[in-house]
């Protein structure tokens, strides 16, 4: 009896996984990354605010239009900067009489359940125009 050998004939894998470099994926995770924060800002979704303009010029705080207000801000911040009456500020929003002016607007939010910033910016607005 002949026996044929047989060889092992590869077969070609079209499909087959390539050989990726891990960098190529931290670039692409990156790249991931700030593309979602850049489509963000574009849409409306997320808003970046810092402390000095484009040519290096630092922003400042005017005390004149209440959009400056940021929820980090205190309510010490607040009373100086717009020229702002504690009292009438504690009783417009039912704030505890010993709140400590040096809690940030955010974290008051979270105590006072009358209380919003953007309420405390709307009720500012009032204030500036004479109301």
């Amino acid at each position: 009896m002949n026996r044929m050998t047989a060889k092992t004939v590869p077969t070609h894998n079209r499909w087959r996984s390539l050989k990726v470099p891990v960098l190529l994926y931290a670039a692409i995770g990156l790249l991931l990354f700030i593309g979602s924060c850049a489509v963000a800002q574009s849409q409306g979704w997320m808003q970046m605010t810092g402390t000095s303009t484009v040519t290096g010029q630092p922003v400042g705080v005017t005390g004149t239009n209440p959009a400056e207000i940021k929820g980090s801000w205190t309510i010490r911040q607040v009373i100086d900067i717009f020229k702002v009456n504690q009292s009438e500020l504690y009783a417009a929003f039912k704030i505890p009489a010993g709140t400590s002016l040096d809690m940030a607007l955010n974290t008051l939010e979270g105590v006072v359940p009358d209380y919003s910033t953007e309420a405390l910016r709307t009720w500012v607005g009032t204030r500036l125009k004479g109301g």
